[in-house]
């Protein structure tokens, strides 16, 4: 099957977008062999599916809710936090507004700890 049959159909490869979105590619793969990506179809050695089926199934990645929200670093940074205890406190629900969007951590930059 030639590429622009694949670029005409509006499928994309899972592994470009999962990188494109920070998901991770093997369970994107693993849901698609399980049948959960009902356009989901492997041509050679590579998994394909449909952009739009998986924009509305992973909607929730791409939405960081303002402009007021600033990744985990970046907070550790204005606050003079350790990052990797303020990782830990998210985890652990001592914050009232972080999000995960893909690999990405986002928290609101006026949040207090609910220690």
């Amino acid at each position: 099957m030639s590429k622009n049959v694949i670029v005409n159909t509006g499928m994309i490869r899972l592994d470009e977008y999962s990188k494109a979105k920070g998901l991770s590619s093997i369970s994107l793969i693993r849901q698609a062999r399980k049948g959960s990506l009902k356009t989901a179809k492997k041509i050679g050695n590579k998994w394909y599916a449909d952009k739009v089926e998986l924009d509305a199934k992973y909607y929730e990645y791409s939405i960081i809710p303002s402009d007021e929200y600033v990744t985990l670093k970046e907070y550790a940074e204005i606050y003079g936090l350790d990052y990797n205890y303020l990782i830990i406190d998210v985890r652990n629900g001592r914050y009232k507004t972080p999000i995960k969007n893909g690999k990405h951590w986002y928290i609101d930059k006026n949040e207090e700890s609910v220690l």
